[in-house]
């Protein structure tokens, strides 16, 4: 599972597939995690991990595919503490 994600280079408009499916982001106002989400689905899913493990001020909850098509979650370490198990 693929999906196009908006361009990421604007001169020529190109998209390119990602397996990031959805970006939530927690920060300090709703501005700034509207624009850090919409960032994420630009630049993936590698990219994003990494910004969320420099920046702790900052929590995310990432949805992806694997390489099987199978549903994931990446959720940063500050975050975790705030998801209920549902089990």
């Amino acid at each position: 599972r693929n999906q196009v994600v908006p361009p990421t280079n604007a001169p020529t408009c190109e998209s390119r597939p990602s397996n990031l499916l959805s970006a939530t982001v927690v920060a300090e106002s709703p501005t700034t995690a509207d624009a850090l989400g919409t960032m994420m689905m630009a630049i993936g899913l590698e990219e994003s991990k990494k910004v969320l493990e420099t920046n702790p001020q900052w929590m995310g909850y990432l949805i992806y595919a694997d390489k099987e098509g199978r549903y994931r979650t990446y959720i940063s370490h500050n975050m975790k503490k705030h998801i209920v198990d549902q089990k």
